[in-house]
């Protein structure tokens, strides 16, 4: 009924004759999932022995890297939360501050992962405006 496997034979291919046609149709999965890597390992340094980087994806990557350092931070500070007991009705200082920090953390969480969407399409860095003085001297 079962045979047994030689060192390097297709496991599909003794399967099929007890299997048939169930096994057939199923992808490989010592090859999943297809297509590009993660992103997770397109910003990493090991990522970077192969082909180098294009110039424009540094504010991408600095948003990713962002994104991660928030996501971390967003972990710790909902681990605090629980940890110490400060849920529910529970209606301390510490309560209150951790719970600030959450909704500003998340704020700032949201902001890094749009700006690495922004920034990994090809937007353009965001540069911030300063108000210019006339220089007329018209006006006081």
């Amino acid at each position: 009924m079962g045979e047994m496997l030689l060192a390097g034979q297709d496991h599909r291919a003794a399967n099929r004759g007890v299997l048939g046609q169930h096994v057939a149709h199923l992808p490989d999965l010592r090859r999943w999932p297809p297509g590009p890597p993660p992103l997770s390992r397109c910003w990493t340094p090991a990522a970077q022995r192969g082909e180098p980087a294009p110039a424009d994806a540094a504010p991408a990557r600095l948003g990713a890297s962002l994104s991660l350092l928030f996501i971390v931070t967003e972990a710790l500070v909902g681990a605090g939360l629980v940890l110490f007991s400060w849920v529910a009705q529970n209606a301390s200082l510490g309560r209150v501050i951790s719970t600030a920090v959450h909704l500003v953390n998340t704020f700032f969480l949201l902001a890094a992962l749009t700006l690495t969407a922004w920034w990994g399409s090809g937007g353009e860095r965001l540069r911030l405006r300063t108000a210019q003085r006339s220089q007329s001297g018209a006006g006081g």
